[in-house]
């Protein structure tokens, strides 16, 4: 028969050292022994210190939306859409044509255009130079930039995801081959533009980098009204990213502190538009590195308040004649389309589709798949 313990304190000892120990072997071993996969993370907070992208700025300081202050009309769809897909956006008040001071317009605006005027483009070039200010001015490292009728899907954080290497791959390249040092940058520190919202884009040379995105669409759900990369580069159910040579309209692009530099001190003197300046600048300037991304993560909604452009292109974000919220093209579940759904809490067996299929493997080949298969 064994002997009772007579000494209690001593055994009691015993164990706490023995808890201490395991304790601190679980926080300084082998970390991923307790850690969690960040796609299971939420809150915005935990999510940051896990996974820079997967945050409410998708790893940006900032999310800026250009918007004119009496537009009551497209702020609330548009904080909706934000809100449903976890976003934080920071609207930035926009000025009209005639409230730009004549000293903050560009230098040659007037002198060398030889077409005529759209009502909304100077206020429009004036208000993304505003922003541009403001990042150099708050010494903002990065800001995503949308106007006030863009849209996206509601998967975003996970679209922008794997963005993150593939920016970093495409803009710091070849620096990062001999610098292995982590970027202070979810997105790697060389690039100025990442224009992901557009409705037309070419790449500047021949390096690519492709992932494989259940999110895009199929080809009759593509969109463009200019040149964007062909089937010789981009395969179905990919997601491209590239250095960009040109692009036109933007609905969407992140610009980095360094960037933004750049572009205000170019614009003083542009006679263009907002996006053809953007794409003469990454075009004309030897030291602007922008990278373009197709198909668009960011599209633009059309609605009724729209200016009608005319023409012979449907272009995302023209004048409809009804009030009802219309996705932007090239998304399956338009944030702003299915922000009610979300914020009411219903599952995604609610969310509104504008096509019925995915990307998937079938016989070893990444094709679309209806939901019924």
């Amino acid at each position: 028969m064994l002997a009772p313990n007579r000494n209690p304190l001593l055994a009691l000892l015993f164990i706490i050292v023995f808890l201490l120990s395991w304790t601190r072997f679980i926080r300084g071993g082998n970390k991923s022994f307790l850690s969690i996969p960040s796609s299971f993370h939420r809150e915005a907070d935990v999510v940051e210190l896990q996974d820079p992208i997967r945050n409410t700025t998708l790893g940006f300081q900032e999310i800026f939306s250009v918007i004119l202050p009496d537009r009551v009309d497209r702020r609330q769809p548009l904080l909706d859409a934000a809100k449903a897909s976890n976003l934080s956006i920071t609207l930035f008040d926009a000025v009209r044509d005639k409230n730009v001071n004549l000293d903050a317009w560009p230098e040659n605006w007037l002198e060398n255009w030889n077409h005529d005027r759209d009502e909304g483009d100077l206020g429009c070039l004036v208000s993304h130079t505003m922003a541009w200010e403001r990042i150099v001015a708050e010494n903002i490292s990065s800001a995503l930039i949308l106007e006030s009728d863009a849209d996206w899907d509601l998967r975003i954080i996970d679209i922008m995801y794997p963005l993150g290497e593939a920016v970093t791959r495409i803009s710091d390249w070849p620096n990062r081959i001999h610098d292995p040092a982590q970027p202070h940058s979810p997105y790697g520190d060389d690039w100025d533009l990442i224009w992901m919202g557009h409705c037309g884009s070419t790449p500047s040379g021949r390096r690519f980098y492709e992932i494989n995105d259940t999110t895009v669409p199929p080809s009759d759900h593509y969109y463009s009204y200019a040149g964007v990369p062909g089937d010789d580069v981009h395969k179905p159910g990919t997601r491209i990213l590239y250095s960009l040579q040109d692009g036109i309209c933007a609905y969407g692009y992140a610009v980095s502190n360094k960037g933004a530099k750049k572009m205000v001190e170019y614009i003083r003197d542009t006679d263009y538009n907002l996006d053809i300046a953007m794409s003469d600048f990454c075009t004309v300037q030897a030291e602007m590195n922008c990278v373009g991304v197709y198909p668009q993560v960011f599209t633009a909604s059309p609605s009724k308040s729209n200016f009608d452009r005319g023409g012979e292109h449907d272009a995302p974000g023209q004048n409809q004649e009804h009030d009802m919220i219309v996705s932007g093209p090239g998304l399956q579940y338009s944030a702003r389309v299915n922000s009610e759904t979300v914020l009411k809490g219903l599952g995604r067996e609610h969310w509104w589709a504008e096509w019925n299929s995915t990307w998937a493997v079938v016989n070893d080949t990444w094709s679309q798949v209806s939901f019924d298969e």
